[in-house]
């Protein structure tokens, strides 16, 4: 889990009292992650208590029931508290929002209880997931062009391209053989390779992709032409029957064979791998 947020209304904040920045607290679920909780509408009639937090790095994501924020309010008079949660919501690795895990337990209610969000089918693999290799001498900024393919970020400040103003006697063109090999083999349902998302130069034209299992058998997926307005190539694993169902796969070799600028540009944003989710 990587981001969980509650927002309380705070019903009164007397006039001349100061409620703080900050009422919401990290407990030992929470004390290592970024804490964004704040106190907003101080000074209004209303407030809201957000309780947010965030995972740092490659902090180990978290699982399970525990209580992660802990909110504390003095009353300055005698009311009932009636306090309604009112919006709760988590942000699982693969940028998700899960609304209906937000659920207020009734006195009484064991977590258990509480109906659990329908487990996605499929889960993004992320740069924690996937190692980036390829032929760097040809690679404007060489082997740290590649690991903006799968850094999340799908800009026009994050490109892996070939080499800026070079020639044909530069001896650098396309095609261009770039590896994305998997920490941990996994069983792929799809890939997407994204187009640079606003300008035309280098964009892919024509790419073809390659599988190949923890055992070295290779699995050609072929050839896909991409027109120049297309967002994005996606190869469905399930549409490949020489991939024995449930397969695990360890490396994806893609080849970029063409752009519409011509074999010395290429300008390539993103590829987002999927796996199928175990839990199903």
């Amino acid at each position: 889990m990587n981001l969980k947020l509650i927002q309380i209304i705070v019903k009164e904040c007397l006039e001349g009292s100061f409620c703080g920045e900050r009422i919401a607290d990290y407990t030992a679920s929470t004390e290592n992650r970024l804490n964004y909780s704040i106190l907003a509408g101080i000074d209004n009639e209303k407030q809201r208590s957000m309780a947010a937090f965030s995972n740092k790095s490659s902090l180990e994501t978290l699982e399970g029931t525990s209580t992660l924020a802990t909110i504390k309010i003095k009353a300055k008079k005698d009311l009932e508290f009636d306090i309604p949660t009112t919006r709760a919501l988590l942000l699982n690795t693969s940028f998700a929002t899960i609304d209906k895990i937000g659920h207020v337990l009734k006195p009484g209610e064991e977590p258990g209880e509480v109906e659990q969000p329908e487990e996605p089918k499929e889960l993004l693999l992320t740069a924690r997931d996937i190692v980036v290799s390829g032929e760097a001498d040809k690679m404007q900024d060489g082997a740290e062009a590649f690991p903006r393919l799968i850094d999340g970020e799908i800009s026009e400040s994050s490109l892996a391209e070939l080499k800026w103003s070079i020639t044909e006697a530069d001896g650098i063109s396309l095609p261009l053989e770039v590896d994305f090999s998997f920490n941990s083999p996994a069983v792929l349902t799809r890939f997407e390779v994204l187009n640079r998302p606003l300008y035309t130069n280098g964009k892919i034209k024509v790419l073809r992709a390659k599988a190949y299992d923890e055992g070295g058998n290779e699995y050609d997926l072929g050839e896909k032409e991409v027109i120049s307005t297309d967002k994005s190539v996606t190869y469905h694993l399930s549409e490949y029957t020489q991939i024995p169902d449930g397969k695990k796969l360890a490396k994806v070799k893609i080849i970029f064979e063409e752009s519409h600028s011509g074999p010395l540009m290429l300008s390539v944003s993103e590829v987002q791998f999927w796996e199928r989710n175990v839990a199903n």
